[in-house]
This record gives structure tokens, sequence and C-alpha cells, in this order.
């Protein structure tokens, strides 16, 4: 799968929790969506000169945060159920200092081939080819 794809899938399903997402998929959504809520950001650091200018920057950039929130969350669940795990694993983020580590470590892990108990494969795009 690619990029483009990727971000294709993830805003078609923009708040669909049923289904799964390959780690393809996953990673490429994550990448898009802190390249539009960091770059951003970044911009301000190195060009930011005048106050009008930061703020339509930092404004596009909450934005850009908040709009992409439920895709993000989705493709989220999407893919813990791709490695067969129900979408409530999600709150491991809440763990303070490790949530976000164990999540990262939990999202790379290869997901189950073929049916699991959440949804049969429904697109032979999103399975790797290895």
């Amino acid at each position: 799968m690619n990029f483009i794809k990727s971000i294709k899938i993830c805003l078609g399903k923009y708040a669909s929790f049923k289904g799964r997402a390959s780690v393809s998929e996953f990673w490429y959504f994550i990448l898009f969506y802190y390249a539009i809520t960091l770059i951003p950001i970044l911009l301000v650091l190195i060009i930011g000169k005048n106050e009008r200018d930061i703020l339509l920057i930092l404004i596009f950039s909450v934005v850009g945060a908040f709009g992409l929130l439920p895709p993000y969350i989705s493709v989220s669940v999407r893919r813990l159920h791709d490695m067969n795990k129900s979408g409530w694993w999600y709150f491991v983020y809440l763990i303070p200092y490790i949530g976000f580590f164990i999540f990262i470590i939990m999202s790379s892990l290869p997901g189950t081939k073929g049916k699991n108990r959440y949804d049969p494969i429904e697109d032979k795009s999103s399975i790797e080819v290895q």
C-alpha cells in the first residue's frame, strides 16, 4: 500500500471502527497526521516573524490536529483489530510515561493472517507482501 492510497482509505473510513488496518496503512496515516500537525509548528519556529502569520499557522495546525483526530483514533483501533485485539487496548495510551511506547510497539507487530474475530480482510490490497 502506498502513502496516497493509505490516506484515502483512512479519510474514507473517517470514523469507522470496523474492519482492519494493515501496518503500512496505519504508519502512513500516522506520518500524514504528524506532518499536518507538526510541520506548521516548525515553520513558526523557523520563519515566524509577525504575529499574524504565526497565529494563522498555529490555527491551521490546531484545526488539522482536531480535524484528523477521529480518523487517527479509528485507524489505531482498526490496527488493533488486525492484531486480533479489542479496540479498548487503545486506552493503553493513558498509562503515564510508557503507554505511548507500548502502543507503538503493539502497532508495529504483524497482524493475524486470514480471518480473525473482528473482521476478515475485505480488500486483498491491504495484505502486505513479505
